[in-house]
């Protein structure tokens, strides 16, 4: 049977909906305290007398705000006194003090640049300060300041009010600093990346050109190795065919050579010279050289593979091949059985998975020296191995090389993905972002020494700027073939050219509607209209 759950009680939501409102009351409440501040530092710079009981109330809002909670009283006080210290600091309007302000920027200017002012510009600038300082502001002041501020800005240009103040200044170390700073990590980035683009580049032209050697190679070796290795049968069975006559030579009765007799001492020595003479032969030193060269390669693709694996570990992208490469980590679940059991087990795992184990590594990529030279050739337990062993070595190489270089291909692939990918489009973009700061830094010097740099309208264009950088060095990949030579332009290219002149494309599609379905002449349209009145029959009235 289905209980039945009762809704949740509302008085939850109404407490986080009350701590809301709270927050949001501290945060007005804090900006009006901070708002106060500023006007009395400016009342302090501009000279203009305050109510020591306004500064003092905001005094306590600021300790209150600090304190918390906060009382409505102190609220109220704090908004009446920001309501007085305005009409202070602000006589006679806000707009006013501004102009002020600006007025005598230019003027420092003006005077600090060299430029002619004029004594009546100088005279109505200084009776609107002390005008505004007595409170006496009136229409005649008011007109002869902006007259005087008209001719002083004309004389001043392109300098500005916004760009010859303090705000100016700060504002343009503040954005040589910010841009600084961007351009130093975009340069670290760049370069980090088009070195180890470089590096990846680097590792799969060697990757290729390995490969391609071996690949000509291992099957010339291999036809090598199997002649030589029939050679050294034919060899045996001769010396063993001639080892068996002569034990039977000179003997009628049923009685044998023994094997210390001198003639089959001489016979065994002989056998083994031809075993070293075939080992020397010019067939077998050329297998020599080509194997020596062989191994070589499989060691240089094997570190390829794991600079690799290495690098994909640096950037978190797996690069191991799933069908050669085995996990290492994971061991098999293995059952009672005996100790030579699990010796037989452990020897066949290592003969699969020979990268788990770094001696089956090193016997994999190394050649035993001498090689391929019987009685000579020793296996891990220093026991000598027959001259058949020794070119199985040779085979040995060949079936390593066939994992490393399904290991180094795989990982080749994954690489070069990974360097399309960041050529094609991350690269582009840094680029491009480093370009615009640096054109950005040098456009802030050269304003800053003629005094232009306006901190609103800067800001906004340097983000500007930054902002189309990026879009352009994303979209540059798009244009890649056609910045190449080449003629053609994928779907994505033209999207973007049709975004960006958007109203050039609807007058297009307008061009190509009038196309496909052209308005019929006015002309033939009446003419119709006239043969359907002509061939109309006649309607008869009732009578």
């Amino acid at each position: 049977m289905d209980t039945f759950e009762p809704a949740a009680s509302p008085a939850p939501r109404l407490l986080i909906f009350r701590q809301l409102f709270r927050r949001r009351r501290l945060a007005q409440f804090a900006a009006e305290v901070q708002r106060c501040e500023y006007m009395l530092t400016q009342a302090a710079g501009a000279a203009v007398e305050i109510d020591a009981a306004d500064a003092s109330i905001v005094r306590d809002a600021q300790c209150a705000l600090l304190r918390r909670p906060m009382c409505r009283e102190s609220q109220i006080a704090l908004l009446a006194a920001k309501e007085r210290i305005s009409r202070a600091l602000f006589y006679p309007s806000a707009q006013v003090f501004k102009d002020l302000q600006s007025a005598d920027e230019l003027q420092s200017h003006v005077a600090l640049a060299g430029s002619r002012v004029l004594p009546d510009e100088s005279e109505a600038l200084a009776q609107a300060r002390a005008a505004r300082s007595a409170r006496r502001w009136n229409t005649e002041v008011e007109a002869r300041f902006y007259v005087a501020l008209n001719k002083l800005s004309n004389c001043a240009l392109p300098v500005v009010a916004a760009t010859a103040g303090r705000n100016a200044l700060v504002g343009s170390r503040r954005a040589i600093r910010m841009y600084t700073i961007a351009a130093i990590s975009l340069t670290v980035v760049v370069v980090a990346l088009s070195c180890l683009m470089f590096t990846v580049n680097r590792i799969s032209d060697d990757v290729m050109k390995i490969v391609q050697t071996n690949d000509a190679s291992a099957m010339q070796l291999h036809n090598q190795l199997m002649s030589y290795a029939s050679s050294i049968i034919e060899t045996r069975q001769k010396q063993d065919l001639e080892m068996l006559k002569l034990r039977h030579a000179g003997h009628t009765d049923d009685s044998l050579i023994s094997e210390n007799d001198e003639i089959l001492i001489g016979a065994r020595q002989r056998a083994t010279n031809e075993l070293r003479a075939l080992s020397n032969s010019q067939p077998a030193l050329q297998i020599k050289e080509q194997l020596q060269q062989f191994a070589t390669n499989n060691r240089q693709l094997y570190n390829d593979v794991t600079r690799t694996q290495g690098i994909g570990d640096l950037l978190f992208l797996t690069v191991k091949n799933p069908y050669t490469e085995p996990d290492c980590r994971r061991t098999p679940l293995r059952t009672e059985r005996s100790p030579g059991d699990a010796a037989k087990e452990d020897d066949r795992r290592l003969a699969i998975d020979w990268t788990c184990s770094k001696a089956k590594v090193r016997a994999n990529l190394e050649i035993k020296v001498p090689i391929m030279q019987a009685d000579h050739v020793t296996n891990d337990h220093n026991e000598a191995l027959p001259a058949e062993e020794a070119v199985a070595e040779g085979f040995q190489k060949i079936a390593a090389y066939q994992d490393i270089r399904a290991m180094a291909m795989y990982g080749r692939e994954i690489v070069l993905s990974l360097v399309g990918a960041v050529t094609g489009f991350v690269l582009p973009v840094l680029y491009a972002w480093l370009g615009a700061c640096a054109a950005i830094l040098r456009k802030i010097r050269t304003e800053s020494e003629t005094s232009t740099f306006h901190p609103e309208y800067s800001t906004v264009a340097n983000r500007s700027h930054v902002t189309c950088a990026v879009i352009v060095g994303i979209a540059i990949g798009l244009f890649s073939d056609l910045v190449q030579g080449g003629k053609s332009i994928s779907p994505l290219a033209v999207a973007f050219i049709a975004g960006y002149a958007s109203d050039k494309f609807f007058v297009f599609i307008d061009q190509l509607v009038d196309v496909l379905f052209p308005n019929r002449p006015l002309g033939k349209l009446a003419d119709k209209k006239t043969a359907r009145e002509v061939h109309k029959p006649a309607v008869e009235l009732p009578a």
